[in-house]
């Protein structure tokens, strides 16, 4: 005899589940893993610290009304930001909180996964200047005195691997050549790094800290770990790379073409829905049902909410949902 409590519809009961608001519930199904917990990849090396541009372990600090900040400024584990005001950054600034502690979790994966590339090419004097590069993963650089060019497409890639302390001379520059992106350029620094350049360019990855000269600009991230970002009189300009949100969803919504196709395994608004692997955004508020449908084992999950602004991510069936107050649950048997 069957005793699974089913309904005469073929679902078990249903679970609901109260939410406070404003809240944040999780539903991790078989494999299913957070989105900052994530291992970096070729695609997305920088995860969360994307949509920073400064983010210190010890302190973040400035002198000069002239510093200007596209992204956001963060901080963890450290206490202080100093010197900087608000209308100098044109981003959110995050003082030792929850997104600043994602944030440099994901840059410590990131500088681990750039210093494990293994080398295409090594500067044997440790000097970048007067040279012109094409992708790669370079090792045993130390410095940039003159001009280095990075030629390339928009997808190419360059990784640059400081053994020690990165130095960028008064006077070098970092140029980019054909369709080379600064969203592509990364230097992984094993202690410190100090740019006092006309022009810096790339996501600066450094185990301790990163001083920038007074006026030199810096078209990327600077990303310290341990240690303090120090800033003179600088503009300070991260890169539109194709941000990740808090919940680790592309900004792009997935939510398909207008003809009903899905895109990225995600589910089209009135299209058929993917295999559970990308993701959507219903902001259609009012109420309307937004429905995920994961195949498992055994039966095929739904879950279902009627609140506004629901946030899915179909990665393995991992379902967010924030500001909610309820959410339903239930799971189809297989064959009923």
């Amino acid at each position: 005899m069957n005793t699974s409590h089913q309904s005469r519809s073929g679902f078990r009961r249903p679970i609901l589940v109260a939410l406070g608001l404003p809240a944040a519930l999780a539903i991790g199904l078989a494999g299913s893993t957070a989105a900052y917990a994530a291992a970096p990849t070729d695609g997305d090396i920088l995860g969360l610290a994307s949509g920073y541009a400064v983010l210190g372990g010890s302190t973040v600090t400035n002198d000069g009304a002239g510093t200007d900040i596209t992204g956001d400024v963060g901080l963890s584990p450290g206490t202080a930001i100093t010197g900087l005001l608000a209308e100098q950054v044109h981003g959110t600034i995050h003082t030792t909180d929850a997104d600043a502690a994602d944030a440099q979790l994901a840059s410590q994966a990131g500088y681990t996964f750039l210093q494990n590339k293994g080398a295409t090419g090594t500067e044997a004097d440790g000097d970048l200047g007067g040279s012109d590069l094409g992708p790669g993963v370079y090792d045993n650089i130390a410095q940039i005195d003159g001009k280095l060019t990075l030629t390339g497409g928009a997808d190419d890639v360059w990784i640059f691997q400081s053994p020690s302390a990165l130095t960028a001379m008064v006077g070098s520059e970092v140029e980019l050549a054909g369709e080379a992106s600064a969203c592509n350029v990364y230097w992984q620094v094993t202690s410190s790094a100090t740019l006092n350049g006309a022009s810096f360019v790339g996501n600066v990855f450094a185990l301790t800290s990163i001083s920038v000269g007074t006026n030199a600009p810096v078209t990327g991230r600077l990303l310290a770990q341990s240690g303090a970002v120090t800033l003179l009189n600088n503009v300070i300009s991260a890169p539109d790379c194709g941000t990740v949100d808090d919940g680790g969803a592309p900004a792009d919504d997935g939510s398909g073409t207008d003809d009903g196709t899905p895109t990225d395994g995600g589910s089209a608004d009135g299209g058929t829905e993917g295999d559970g692997t990308g993701t959507g955004t219903d902001a259609s508020g009012g109420g309307t049902t937004t429905t995920v449908e994961d195949s498992t084992a055994g039966g095929t999950l739904l879950a279902e909410t009627g609140i506004d602004g629901g946030l899915m991510i179909g990665s393995a069936g991992l379902l967010v949902l924030t500001g909610g107050v309820l959410l339903v649950a239930r799971r189809r048997i297989a064959n009923s």
